[in-house]
């Protein structure tokens, strides 16, 4: 039987090609849209308040008192006021955490005009002994 000479056969490289390139575009066109629902969702976000004011506490305001007990040393936070100064709360189980130390220091050490606090939060001795020996090989200057 010789073969059909439908015009609505998908054989023909032309209506091949056509069809191809209408679901090529249908699939832009429905991209471009979920695209620009995105943008506009993100954009107006910080409008909504979905985004946290924050502000600079009042100069004379008290400052926290902190004691640290691991070497029996009290420390106060007033000694830093009006200086930069950075609270990094951390644990030896946390990757996050052991991630961002090095990066801390390393800024540390290209501008020493801030002071890095580094509180262990850590309770259980393994994870505190893993804290010391993760300082011990960082040695930090702190």
């Amino acid at each position: 039987m010789p073969e059909s000479t439908n015009k609505n056969s998908l054989n023909d490289p032309t209506k091949k090609y056509f069809a191809i390139q209408r679901y090529v575009g249908i699939v832009v066109a429905f991209a471009l849209v979920i695209l620009t629902v995105l943008i506009y969702k993100l954009s107006n976000s910080a409008n909504n308040g979905d985004f946290y004011d924050f502000t600079i506490a009042d100069k004379n305001s008290p400052i926290l008192q902190l004691n640290f007990s691991s070497n029996e040393e009290s420390f106060d936070l007033s000694e830093f006021k009006g200086k930069p100064l950075i609270l990094a709360f951390w644990a030896g189980w946390c990757e996050p955490c052991l991630a961002e130390m090095p990066i801390m220091l390393k800024t540390y050490g290209l501008n020493e005009g801030f002071t890095i606090i580094t509180i262990n939060l850590d309770s259980e001795e393994k994870y505190i002994q893993s804290g010391r020996e993760f300082i011990d090989n960082f040695k930090p200057s702190l």
